[in-house]
């Protein structure tokens, strides 16, 4: 587990840096519009699973367990908000924001 975790702990660090890169070159709209709903809530949960399991806790060991269960925790939130608009997993995050405010103005 000692290994998983830093494994995991440098590849989230990796991508937070490439992130912030593509958000500083293009707005937050036009990096994560393709990507599905769920996805950007779940990395921001195991993100911060992570950081708090290395830099809070200072156990390793609850790296990957903790980043685990968080990322569950919010792909299930991010399903039961679809399900309540009817909608499968799988729509993309530009698709869900049109169907809101569609469901808004309908109402």
């Amino acid at each position: 587990l000692d290994i998983g975790g830093n494994v995991l702990l440098l590849a989230m660090s990796c991508f937070g840096v490439i992130a912030v890169l593509l958000i500083g070159r293009r707005r937050l709209d036009g990096v994560i519009g393709n990507w599905p709903y769920v996805l950007p809530a779940v990395l921001v949960a195991v993100f911060c699973a992570t950081m708090a399991a290395t830099l809070g806790a200072r156990r390793m060991t609850w790296v990957l367990p903790a980043a685990s269960l968080f990322g569950l925790v919010e792909l299930w939130a991010g399903w039961s908000v679809l399900r309540q608009h009817g909608l499968p997993i799988t729509p993309r995050v530009s698709d869900v924001s049109l169907i809101r405010r569609q469901n808004e103005t309908s109402q």
